[in-house]
């Protein structure tokens, strides 16, 4: 009989032993992965992260003699990403010259003043290309590239905003890419527009008056439109 409650004496001990051990692993894991930055699912308190959740790239980014592990969503200027079975991870540009890539041997865009050509860096087109200025590359054919309108002027004539019935509104838009002598040509870069006069008469005057409050109909709008428009052709 002894020997049956000493073996169960011994049985509650170990049970014991092995549920306080579980326990304390188990708190030592989750302050560990608290201490651990976003996006990490391991982690060094010398290295940083070693491996990230699945949508993320691991970055070793050096400082001095150490590496430090970073999990990010895309992998910074210089770097290309390759996604594998169990991880991701950033791999450094080896083209010279080059800012961002695409793989190993292409690179997509380069480091001022170098041109970018067939996945190289090169200083200066070949023979046959033209340089486009926006991209940055080489191209047998390089078309004119022009950006968004900007905001219409106020409406003015003679350089007055009042004291006249109508006046002009004009916008503009830049050139982003220079064509070269066989591409297509620039659109229209400014445009003009005919627009009522807010204030008849300039302030100082006996009164001011809203030209819109004097029109009778959308009818005598129009006509006065094309009388701007007719005057100004």
């Amino acid at each position: 009989m002894s020997c049956v409650r000493l073996v169960l004496f011994l049985f509650c001990v170990a049970t014991d032993l092995h549920v306080g051990r579980a326990r304390m692993e188990n708190r030592q894991m989750r302050s560990y992965r608290q201490l651990c930055p976003p996006g990490c699912t391991s982690c060094s308190a010398i290295n940083g992260c070693i491996t990230c959740q699945p949508n993320l790239f691991l970055f070793l980014a050096r400082s001095g003699m150490r590496q430090q592990g970073i999990c990010t969503h895309s992998c910074p200027t210089g770097y290309y990403g390759v996604r594998r079975h169990n991880y991701s991870i950033c791999y450094k540009c080896q083209i010279e010259n080059c800012e961002t890539c695409f793989g190993q041997s292409f690179c997509t865009r380069c480091r001022e003043p170098f041109l970018s050509y067939r996945g190289q860096c090169i200083d200066r087109c070949p023979e046959g290309m033209h340089y486009a200025n926006y991209s940055k590359d080489c191209r047998p054919t390089v078309d004119c590239m022009a950006g968004p309108w900007a905001l219409w002027s106020p409406c003015t004539r003679n350089g007055q905003n009042c004291g006249y019935r109508y006046g002009m509104i004009t916008r503009t838009r830049d050139v982003l890419e220079s064509p070269s002598p066989n591409g297509s040509r620039c659109p229209s870069l400014i445009e003009t527009r005919c627009c009522l006069m807010e204030m008849r008469r300039c302030v100082g005057s006996d009164f001011t008056t809203s030209i819109i409050d004097n029109m009778e109909s959308s009818e005598n709008v129009s006509n006065t439109l094309l009388q701007c428009s007719n005057e100004h052709n």
